[in-house]
């Protein structure tokens, strides 16, 4: 009896303190994450330590020259003061660079012992951690007045968008093709279904066991089976259909291939013969149209039409 009231006791007690929880969370919503600005330091406000001077009050003039020469230092003093106030909302940065404005003042880094009192902490990871470092470049351009969509230029504004550099994979050359890997991702189906149709089995991208044909290289148009891939050094390691030899190929001459034109294709080795590869290129010609019998019909078109259609009875010859 004793262990079942200390067991319902200890519930109570879970209870009470996860609705306590509860109810602070729906009171407290977490706050949404607003956008880092970093702002532009104008003019650095340096906290320079007080140092005593030997002379703590200044001289009084003995002299009605001296009492002359004070006054002016002082009117000099205070013109220079109003001007500076007058131009206070001009753009400093427009005539002076940020760094040679914002240095450190004169003695303290300049001499033969370096004071660094003035130098900000080193940060460490946990600030890195904090912030990634692909904002740091947009809180800074919000320091600055830069708003999102708001176009940039003096006498002409214009909302010019970044061009945004895409890191080149490697193994792949200046001088090669980006649109080679498009035909290595998944493909989405082209068209639904008819009544009836059966679905041809499409490759869904490269990775293992996928059927692929070599496009360049020594093993140029042979097919074979993945085997695994480096994406570091965009290298894939293939099973040839025809020896069954392993070999390391570039990503970028593959073409994947349906298991249907693999089961096809892939130990045909007719096709890799001269005759097979001359009787191709001959079918590519007939397909191709011949440039100067073209010339020829156009002629043809330009000179005789319009005179058999004058004299309609009379018999032409086609130019040979």
């Amino acid at each position: 009896m004793g262990i079942y009231l200390h067991l319902k006791q200890v519930l109570h007690v879970f209870s009470s303190n996860l609705y306590q929880i509860f109810a602070l969370n729906s009171a407290n919503p977490t706050p949404e994450a607003k956008e880092l600005v970093i702002p532009l330091i104008h003019k650095n406000r340096w906290s320079k330590p007080n140092k005593k001077k030997d002379n703590e009050e200044d001289a009084v003039p003995g002299t009605e020259e001296e009492a002359v020469l004070s006054q002016a230092v002082k009117e000099l003093i205070e013109e220079s003061r109003r001007t500076l106030e007058d131009n206070s909302e001009t753009d400093q940065t427009l005539s002076i660079p940020l760094l040679m404005q914002n240095r450190i003042p004169d003695g303290y880094e300049d001499g033969e012992k370096v004071d660094v009192s003035l130098r900000p902490d080193s940060a460490e990871a946990a600030d890195y951690d904090a912030v990634p470092v692909e904002y740091y470049g947009m809180a800074m351009l919000r320091g600055m007045g830069w708003k999102e969509g708001e176009g940039i230029g003096r006498t002409f504004k214009q909302d010019v968008k970044p061009l945004e550099q895409k890191l080149r994979p490697k193994g792949l050359g200046l001088g090669a093709d980006r649109s080679a890997l498009k035909d290595l991702e998944p493909q989405k189906p082209r068209k639904p279904l008819k009544p009836g149709e059966k679905l041809e089995e499409e490759s869904r991208g490269l990775g293992k066991g996928s059927s692929v044909q070599i496009q360049s290289g020594a093993h140029k148009d042979l097919y074979g089976k993945v085997e695994g891939v480096d994406p570091d050094n965009s290298r894939a390691m293939i099973k040839l259909a025809i020896g069954g030899k392993v070999v390391t190929v570039s990503l970028f001459s593959l073409r994947l291939v349906s298991s249907a034109e693999y089961t096809k294709f892939a130990k045909d080795l007719s096709r890799l013969s001269k005759a097979h590869q001359e009787s191709k290129e001959e079918q590519h010609k007939d397909r191709s149209p011949d440039k100067e019998q073209q010339r020829k019909d156009d002629v043809y078109r330009r000179c005789f039409e319009p005179n058999k259609m004058l004299m309609p009875n009379r018999k032409w010859a086609y130019p040979g």
